[in-house]
C-alpha cells in the first residue's frame, strides 16, 4: 500500500490535532496507507520551523504555495483562518492535490459551490473536517438508529457547551472578527450540531429559528 505525503498549513489547535491524527492513523486503524509528514507551513518562518520539529514534519516553510508545489505532498491539510480556505483549497486542487479542509469550507455559499465545482472537475479526493461525525460513539449511535434498536426517533436536541473565549485574559482571536471568521458562533460551533443531527436522524424537512 503506497504511503501518502502530508502538507499541513496552520499550526493552531486544529493544526496540532490534524498533525497528531496523521501521525497515529496507521497505528490506530491498521489497514490504511502509511502517511509521511512532509511539509508544515506557518508564519513567521521561525514558528514553522519550531512546529515542524515538534510535530515531526520533514521540513518547514512560511509560503503555503511552496508547500502545495512540493511533489512529495499528496494531501494538503488546511487548518487556517476561514477567510483563506477558498484560495488555498482551489490552488491545491488545481495542483492535483487531495484536500483535507477544516470547516467551514468558505465564507459564503457561492464560494463553497465554486470550490465543489473545481473539486469535481479535477477528480481530487476532498473532505471537510466535521470531526465529530467520525467519533466511534456517533458511529455506534447511527447503527443503533438504523437497526431500529431504540425505536423511531421523533426528537433531536443538541447543545454546544464551549467557553474558551469567555476568559477576559485570553488574547484576541481571529474567530471573533467577521472579516476573518465570517460566520460567528453558528458557523463555528452550531454547524457541528447540524452535521450530527443530519447524520443521526436524516435531512431537515422544516425549520423554525429564533435568535
Amino acid at each position: 500500500m503506497t504511503s501518502l505525503g502530508i502538507g499541513l498549513i496552520g499550526t493552531g489547535f486544529m493544526g496540532k490535532c490534524h498533525a497528531l491524527a496523521y501521525g497515529s492513523v496507521k497505528a490506530v486503524f491498521g489497514d490504511v496507507p502509511a502517511t509521511r509528514l512532509e511539509v508544515l507551513c506557518d508564519v513567521p518562518a521561525e514558528k514553522a520551523e519550531a512546529f515542524a520539529d515538534q510535530f515531526g514534519f520533514a521540513r518547514a516553510t512560511s509560503d503555503w504555495k511552496d508547500l502545495i508545489a512540493d511533489p512529495k505532498v499528496d494531501i494538503v491539510c488546511i487548518t487556517t483562518p476561514n477567510k483563506v480556505h477558498k484560495e488555498m483549497a482551489l490552488a491545491a486542487l488545481e495542483a492535483g492535490k487531495h484536500v483535507h479542509l477544516e470547516k467551514p469550507m468558505a465564507l459564503s455559499l457561492e464560494d463553497a459551490r465554486q470550490m465543489l465545482a473545481v473539486a469535481e472537475r479535477t477528480g481530487a479526493k476532498t473532505i471537510v473536517g466535521y470531526n465529530y461525525l467520525h467519533n466511534p460513539a456517533i458511529s455506534h449511535a447511527r447503527k443503533l438508529i438504523a437497526d431500529g434498536a431504540i425505536g423511531r426517533i421523533v426528537h433531536f436536541r443538541g447543545m454546544v457547551d464551549e467557553d474558551y473565549q469567555a476568559d477576559p485574559d485570553l488574547a484576541w482571536t481571529w474567530r471573533a472578527t467577521k472579516a476573518d471568521a465570517g460566520l460567528g458562533t453558528l458557523g463555528d460551533l452550531g454547524c457541528h450540531l447540524i452535521s450530527l443531527a443530519t447524520a443521526l436522524v436524516g435531512p431537515v424537512e422544516s425549520l423554525v429559528a429564533e435568535t
